[in-house]
């Protein structure tokens, strides 16, 4: 019987290696298509809880330009990381999704089946339809396996994944910005108005390091972490977001800070936070000024440091004033945007238009992103959510996230799942700029914090860090 296994094993392993040159010889596509089934095939054999990590890093890592990360298929195509995120979120339903996660499921659901019904009736392209509700439904299964894997061993894993993807992706864009190196994502120009040498890269990372650093800043208010516990995390992040150049980040990070503030409702508590950020804004204007100051003028790098210091100050802070805002193209952009929207929800404003809407006409070329995507996308989520599916579909998709994410505020029982919520809040501020719910990956970033707090919510007891076993320093990468 031996023999025959062994047998049947080496005729598979033949007939596999024939495929394989096969398919390298007659389209590239069919080889990877067949390596990466193969390599699926082996970790839901023997780890498939590793789905959730791997899918982590390949959503959240930054890397050179070129690197392939999506696979096309008979005109769409697909990253690599929203495939694993399917696995895991099949394997996450089949351990088991919790009455208080499937609710808010349900609304999200809802949500959509609102403004695919209006789709329908009225005929959209299925291909903008598809289009406009990917991105959610990624945000949704997000949320499911955050839940579901939040209190096991693999949230830990996941933990020391972002860690090191952190590191690795803050290296990779201080290389891009030393050497020229160019990166996925878009890079540009770091000023607002004129030019400057400095360089911004806005990769897959950043909305990550966004909420890694907001759940940490939630924490350290808590009093439940201290900057030197949440430092391996917290430091690529910044570095992450300081060569973004963005001032969204500053719109989540004060948020989520606020929030965090207002869940603490202790005056003690509140001093000693204040105490942490006065020691952490103490640091960073010594930083700045070793940075800036000519006294370090002979020192390797200063001058690189220099720009990247003077470019930040001149873009996201100058920038937030009235005067920049006037002159700025993206700012004027965004105006622009606002103004069509709403003329496009006076005139549907109860369901909306239905996903695969457009509206906008194409402008820039054909192939242009303006020309293809401009016409559905919008800066604003909630105004693009009243376009969509009208006042009933935002209310919906509102309700999805209103009770897991102001119970924990209102009630901090968790300090884990307040921070959390707090992050999240944080985000879906910056939706009202920039759309969380709409981007690769903000969207599956925002579920995965509504999903965490999602899957730590006990009606019948409070949770606590030692119910959970989870270290809140650690807690505070699990985005």
């Amino acid at each position: 019987m031996r023999n025959l296994k062994d047998a049947w094993l080496g005729v598979t392993a033949i007939v596999i290696v024939f495929a394989a040159g096969f398919a390298v010889v007659t389209n590239p596509f069919y080889a990877i298509v067949g390596v990466l089934g193969i390599a699926v095939a082996v970790l839901l054999a023997t780890k498939p809880d590793w789905f959730i990590p791997i899918t982590l890093v390949l959503a959240c890592v930054a890397v050179p330009a070129g690197t392939p990360t999506t696979v096309g298929f008979s005109g769409f195509t697909f990253p690599i990381y929203e495939m694993t995120l399917f696995v895991a979120f099949v394997l996450a339903v089949r351990r088991g999704v919790g009455r208080y996660t499937k609710r808010r499921v349900t609304f999200f659901a809802l949500w959509m089946l609102c403004g695919l019904s209006v789709s329908f009736l009225d005929g959209l392209v299925p291909v903008r339809i598809i289009g406009d509700i990917r991105t959610p439904i990624q945000l949704v299964m997000a949320l499911v396996v955050a839940a579901v894997y939040i209190e096991t061993d693999t949230a830990r894993k996941c933990a020391e994944a972002l860690k090191w993807t952190l590191w690795f992706s803050a290296i990779l864009t201080i290389l891009a910005s030393v050497s020229g190196l160019k990166l996925a994502g878009r890079s540009g120009d770091s000023t607002l108005i004129g030019n400057s040498d400095a360089v911004r890269f806005l990769t897959a990372t950043n909305f990550p390091a966004l909420g890694t650093v907001c759940v940490c800043a939630a924490l350290i208010v808590l009093g439940r972490a201290s900057l030197r516990s949440t430092a391996m995390w917290t430091i690529p992040a910044l570095i992450i977001l300081l060569m973004a150049f963005s001032r969204n980040h500053i719109i989540g990070l004060a948020l989520a800070v606020l929030v965090a503030l207002v869940a603490t409702r202790d005056l003690r508590t509140i001093m000693r936070a204040v105490i942490r950020v006065a020691v952490a804004a103490a640091v960073l204007v010594l930083v700045t000024w070793g940075v800036t100051s000519s006294v370090f003028d002979d020192f390797p790098g200063h001058s690189w440091a220099k720009l990247q210091a003077d470019s930040y100050a001149s873009r996201v802070l100058e920038g937030l004033t009235e005067e920049s805002r006037e002159r700025d193209s993206s700012a004027l952009y965004r105006e622009e945007e606002t103004q069509r929207l709403t003329l496009s929800i006076s005139e549907a404003p109860v369901m909306g238009h239905g996903f695969g809407y457009a509206y906008k006409p194409a402008e820039g070329q054909r192939g242009s992103w303006f020309y293809d995507q401009g016409p559905y996308y919008a800066h604003n989520f909630y105004l693009w959510a009243l376009v969509k599916s009208g006042v009933v579909g935002l209310f919906l998709f509102l309700a999805a996230l209103a009770r897991p994410l102001i119970r924990p505020v209102l009630r901090p029982t968790n300090p884990v799942a307040t921070s959390f919520a707090a992050a999240a809040i944080g985000l879906l501020g910056v939706s009202w700029v920039a759309p969380m719910p709409l981007g690769s990956p903000s969207a599956v970033v925002l579920g995965a914090l509504v999903g965490v707090v999602c899957g730590l919510h006990i009606p019948t007891r409070a949770v606590s860090e030692e119910d959970t076993g989870i270290r809140p320093e650690s807690a505070a990468a699990r985005v």
